[in-house]
């Protein structure tokens, strides 16, 4: 299903053309003391109930975007998400507005902060910044040091150290999160940096070790020596889903 570089066929920087229906490349306890008692902790959490659980994830051929939160892998798509455990299990769809209130329906990338853990969603030309469930702020993109002429944030991927770099088009911008704002020296040619990988990705986000940049339903994964060591498919790939049965007549 995945290949290794050395069997990757020749490719253009804008990515292979898909095809119809192609194939992957390969307690409460209670003290008996009558003045003294225990009182129970109760958990709760913020995920609400799947939407509808009969809405697979394997179905989706384009996510709206991919990115890390609480060491699981969210897939968002039309005001819904799915998140996948470090076991690989599928779980959602889930609402975005009921865990993340006031966010619109499409999310164009997103990043969690390791330091404060705050989660920042980009939409359109706007940044919503969200505590949990709690959203702290929203605001342009231009309060962030980034030019009004920018439609969007394609892809945001969180570097450690309170940075994250964010891709729009054949450029990206180092954003120092504590400051919010971009630093010098930026903007930077994605192809300068990052050799190898579509220029118009739609998508970047980092998982286990590896930084995958996506095109349409395809990724290419990069490692640590920014090398391509893989090419593939989401769905078949990194969310595991079965390879459809083909008829040989």
């Amino acid at each position: 299903m995945v290949q290794t570089v050395s069997e990757i066929p020749p490719f253009s920087l804008a990515g292979p053309k898909p095809g119809p229906d192609p194939v992957p490349p390969t307690r409460a306890a209670t003290d008996p003391t009558p003045t003294v008692k225990t009182i129970p902790r109760t958990t709760t959490s913020t995920t609400p109930a799947p939407v509808d659980p009969s809405l697979d994830a394997c179905r989706v051929d384009k996510f709206d975007t991919i990115t890390l939160i609480q060491q699981e892998l969210h897939l968002f798509k039309d005001g819904q998400y799915w998140k996948v455990s470090q076991k690989n299990e599928i779980k959602g769809p889930y609402r975005t507005s009921e865990t993340w209130p006031a966010l619109p329906s499409t999310i164009d990338s997103a990043f969690e902060d390791l330091l404060t853990k705050k989660l920042y969603f980009f939409s359109g030309r706007r940044v919503w910044v969200y505590t949990g469930s709690s959203m702290l702020e929203s605001h342009s993109l231009e309060k962030l040091g980034l030019p009004g002429s920018l439609e969007r944030v394609e892809g945001a991927l969180e570097r450690g150290k309170g940075k994250a770099l964010l891709f729009s088009g054949e450029k990206y911008r180092r954003l120092d999160v504590k400051t919010q704002t971009i630093d010098e020296g930026y903007p930077r040619d994605v192809d300068q940096d990052f050799g190898d990988v579509p220029i118009d990705a739609h998508d970047v986000f980092l998982y286990k070790g590896h930084t995958y940049f996506c095109r349409e339903g395809f990724y290419w994964r990069m490692n640590s020596q920014k090398q391509v060591d893989q090419v593939g498919y989401i769905k078949y790939d990194v969310l595991k889903c079965s390879v459809p049965s083909r008829r040989h007549w």
